[in-house]
């Protein structure tokens, strides 16, 4: 057994995690390094994840008006407009409306402090999105808050697709504030404000807002209804059902969330990898759909590889297995819906990672194989229940992770085969020795400083390599298959049997030309060919050729083989070594002959490696 394997692991998960930290992920169960190159199936959130996470609004819609909003970012400057020309604002009593209670129903903070160059929001981004805009009209986020305090509110949730608020103006008028899915505030209002007044809600308006909403969805937008209610003053207890129902529909604001810089590059490696990566949303289809075609993760043609919450909740077990085999979309999904997916994707033999941000996203992130929380807008028990982190949020660090995972995994399956092949080796040659009647050539003293020149410093530098050009090119591992396949055991024994048999030879040779010391030949044949055999392991690795060995002559390797050279110079030209291990300073030609008794064994292996892929 090798005794620097523990060591070379070690190496091999400390550096490999150290790289994933510089590109934005952290590992915190470190089996799960393993378990990164296996992915098969990435279930990823949309916002911020997938997208930038920085709203901005560029569509309201009002009765028969379709506005658009101009701006960057969070800065509230810009301009309304409608048909292209410049909206007199403060004017238009329904457009102020319609920010005013957007802006009320609402519990981010826009901000700017003295020395800051830029705005910036405090909460969630898409109620950042409507106090920008509400602040390009002039409407003040605190102002209207002093000027109508809110004295009680319904959260946000996802069986409801809404929050409301409820308020007291200046003339103790309690009124409501709702905002949420443009369906179900359709659903619920039965008033609309127009400029001829408040009048019932007709079919046509319905239909005019249906399709607007499907048009905005369509482009990728997030849209969001807008409703308000009057309440009876003395109502003192609020619920749902009562508060949120006789709505008056204010209009639609759409809200542009820009893909993330990376991220189609990032689903294409994906796919080139193996990998199938499933958009998990919030959002409704026609929004979720629109942004995954400009990720490529939908064709223009897989309509039907979408789907919502609420059919896959309708499924028996064996339909929604069936539908995750080709989904690529699921949109207007719940926590708890989550876990039931990652659930049935292991069952169907995936290896799943799933990415959350919430306290009740936990139950998935603990259920999946790699569950992945969000750093930046992730909760503390989102992350306690994950086995990553991405600090970034940012779904191209996900990739990279898998993509070192598979790197790390690989290097200590090379390293551990090489270390493997040194000690056969080593026992080969011992054996063969005293088989041919020579006694043991190596004592016990030489054999320990092999160890140390061959073990430590080569697998360092066969477990430091860096990732290959074409590591996600390749399908996800099986996470079934032994760490040593019977293709590298069969190898492990080939090129111990020929460096044993090399090194034999050469001592037969070294005894025939009457070398000074048979016994330092072959230790430092062995040496030698051990070295290169490190080489020769990462070539394989990497699946590099001869004609390019420049391209393993990096850092890591020439530093590590620099120092097995050194000791093992030091072993035969240092005297107090030379007494301790028995050894005896080399002539130039014997020099030469262990250099190329060395390169012998080598190009034998790469020979007979090659042999064997083109009997294949």
């Amino acid at each position: 057994i090798p005794e620097g394997m523990p060591v070379v692991a070690t190496l091999a998960l400390a550096a490999g995690t150290r790289r994933m930290v510089k590109e934005g992920a952290l590992i915190r169960e470190l089996a799960a390094v393993e378990t990164l190159g296996c992915t098969t199936v990435i279930c990823s959130d949309k916002t911020g994840t997938l997208t930038e996470n920085q709203m901005l609004v560029t569509d309201l819609i009002l009765p028969e008006r379709h506005l658009k909003v101009t701006g960057q970012g969070y800065e509230p400057r810009g301009e309304i407009l409608e048909n292209g020309a410049k909206v007199p604002f403060s004017e238009d009593k329904f457009l102020m409306t319609l920010l005013h209670t957007g802006a009320l129903c609402n519990d981010a903070r826009l901000e700017k402090h003295d020395g800051e160059s830029s705005w910036h929001i405090h909460g969630d981004p898409t109620e950042g999105a409507i106090l920008t805009a509400a602040r390009k009209l002039g409407i003040e986020h605190e102002q209207i808050n002093r000027d109508n305090p809110r004295i009680f509110e319904l959260p946000f949730d996802l069986q409801r697709k809404r929050m409301s608020s409820i308020h007291r103006n200046d003339k103790g008028e309690i009124f409501s504030c709702t905002k949420g899915s443009p369906g179900t505030i359709l659903g619920l209002a039965k008033y609309v404000a127009t400029a001829d007044g408040i009048r019932s809600l007709s079919d046509e308006d319905r239909k005019w807002f249906a399709e607007k909403n499907d048009e905005l969805a369509g482009r990728g937008l997030r849209v969001l209804a807008v409703g308000m209610a009057t309440l009876h003053e003395r109502q003192h207890t609020y619920e749902a059902e009562d508060i949120e129902r006789n709505l008056t529909l204010l209009g639609l604001i759409g809200m542009a969330d820009q893909a993330r810089a990376g991220a189609a590059e990032a689903v294409a490696s994906c796919r080139d990898a193996g990998i199938r990566v499933i958009m998990v949303t919030g959002d409704q289809p026609a929004t979720a759909a629109a942004i995954a075609k400009t990720l490529k993760i939908l064709d223009d043609e897989s309509s039907s590889k979408v789907f919502t919450g609420s059919q896959l909740e309708a499924m028996s077990d064996l339909q929604l297995a069936h539908a995750l085999k080709d989904a690529q979309v699921l949109a207007r999904v719940n926590p708890e819906l989550k876990l039931k997916v990652v659930k049935t994707l292991q069952n169907e033999g995936e290896i799943v990672a799933m990415t959350g941000d919430g306290v009740n996203d936990a139950p998935a992130l603990r259920q999946a194989d790699i569950g992945v929380a969000m750093g930046l807008s992730g909760t503390a028990l989102a992350r306690e229940a994950s086995k990553m982190v991405i600090t970034d949020d940012n779904f191209a660090s996900i990739v990279k992770a898998v993509a070192e995972g598979r790197v790390i995994y690989a290097n200590i399956r090379q390293a551990i085969a090489y270390l493997l092949t040194a000690s056969f080796s080593s026992v080969f040659a011992v054996f063969g020795t005293v088989l041919a009647g020579e006694g043991n050539q190596f004592s016990p003293l030489l054999l320990l400083w092999l160890n140390l020149i061959m073990h430590i410093f080569p697998g360092l530098a066969v477990v430091l390599q860096p990732a290959p050009k074409k590591i996600m090119s390749q399908p996800p591992r099986n996470s079934k298959e032994n760490l040593l396949s019977t293709r590298i055991q069969i190898q492990i024994a080939i090129r111990s049997l020929v460096v044993a048999i090399n090194v034999l030879i050469s001592m037969f040779f070294a005894r025939k030309m009457e070398f000074a010391s048979v016994s330092t030949i072959g230790f430092a044949v062995l040496s030698l060919s051990l070295l290169l055999q490190a080489l020769s392991w990462s070539m394989a690795q990497r699946g590099a050729r001869l004609s390019q060995l420049k391209s393993l002559c990096n850092r890591p390797m020439m530093i590590n083989m620099a120092a097995s050279v050194f000791l093992l110079v030091l072993a035969i030209y240092y005297k107090p070594l030379q007494l301790i291990l028995g050894t005896a300073v080399l002539a130039e030609y014997e020099v030469v002959f262990v250099l190329a008794a060395s390169m012998i064994s080598f190009f034998a292996n790469e020979i007979i490696q090659i042999l064997i892929k083109v009997k294949k």
